[in-house]
């Protein structure tokens, strides 16, 4: 003798649970949208079919309301210095997006021109987004905040592990008597400069000193003015340089490299952001690790628990880990 669904209240959390799938799954099997093998979808239909639950019910309440794509905005004027944090993110955004059978869709903003995100989202072609640059007062964000629609901020999350790491990067070199430590870099419009600043800061405040204002040099936004930024530095007597990430590290090494200030006998460098090139550079370079691809995983799965309606407040944080190497001469 048959269920019906009215007696049991069954949800799609409950057909879910009870076949050991995904509730995305169900939804799609349900709904006939959305990429599912013919095996799955036939065992959801008859389990529905079973318990009276009708899946055109269900369509229609998901109609126009779930696409199972889940779009993520990617800075359109990036340097392609910058494009490997883009690509190791979107890398676990897509690994994690094809584990809950979400398809990623990729929106391109330049600036404040957004014309992109605003079409794909008033078409509806995404149940939610994730933004890989956060940046203050984002146009992006404010569009997703007047709209409703469920997202996230890569970064966001991790704010209190970037200080950390900064402050503690920044504290080894004090630590070690070098005192007068540049900074250089980065553009003050972006969240992740903002919270680098606060955790190099720190490290003075916590030993009861105070940073050298004259040798840091913020707005340092291309090779020219890394450049600039060099020579202040080097004319102010800086023991140490912290660069606020890899692509102006590069910039600063080659620039002290044709000053014939060597790396690390004259003068300590490091970075506040690691990657590959760093890793490989001679000499290798001492810098903050974090890894993108997870980042990106872990801000799918939360986005992916907000659309759904899950408890994501089990999401991990994106750990760091401070690579020490020969730049700093205490690998």
């Amino acid at each position: 003798m048959r269920k019906k669904a009215a007696d049991t209240e069954l949800s799609m959390e409950d057909i879910a649970r009870t076949l050991g799938i995904s509730i995305t799954t169900v939804s799609r099997a349900l709904s006939g949208k959305g990429r599912i093998s013919t095996a799955t979808r036939k065992r959801v239909l008859e389990y529905a079919e079973t318990v009276q639950y009708s899946p055109n019910k269900f369509a229609r309440a998901l109609s126009g309301s779930r696409t199972f794509n889940i779009g993520v905005v990617i800075p359109g004027d990036a340097k392609m210095e910058e494009m490997s944090f883009f690509q190791d993110c979107l890398q676990g955004i897509t690994e994690e997006g094809a584990r809950n059978d979400y398809d990623i869709l990729l929106i391109y903003t330049w600036g404040e021109d957004i014309r992109q995100l605003r079409k794909v989202i008033s078409s509806g072609k995404v149940d939610g987004v994730i933004i890989t640059r956060a940046v203050r007062e984002d146009p992006a964000v404010c569009l997703l905040e007047e709209t409703g629609l469920p997202y996230v901020v890569i970064g966001s999350k991790n704010e209190k592990k970037i200080i950390q790491g900064c402050c503690e990067m920044t504290g080894s070199l004090l630590d070690r008597g070098i005192k007068r430590l540049a900074l250089i870099g980065g553009d003050i419009r972006h969240e992740v400069t903002i919270s680098r600043y606060k955790g190099f800061k720190k490290a003075f405040w916590q030993r009861g000193l105070r940073p050298q204002e004259d040798i840091v040099l913020l707005k340092t936004l291309n090779r020219e003015m890394a450049e600039e930024a060099v020579e202040y530095a080097v004319r102010g007597k800086a023991e140490g340089i912290l660069c606020m990430d890899d692509c102006i590290c590069r910039y600063v090494f080659q620039k002290l490299d044709r000053s014939s200030c060597r790396v690390p006998g004259d003068i300590k460098l490091a970075s506040f952001y690691d990657n590959s090139l760093l890793v490989h550079h001679n000499p290798s370079i001492t810098a903050i690790h974090f890894c993108d691809e997870e980042r990106g995983r872990y801000e799918c799965l939360e986005l992916i628990n907000r659309m759904e309606g899950r408890d994501f407040k089990s999401v991990p944080e994106v750990n760091y880990e401070i690579r020490f190497r020969e730049s700093t001469d205490n690998y």
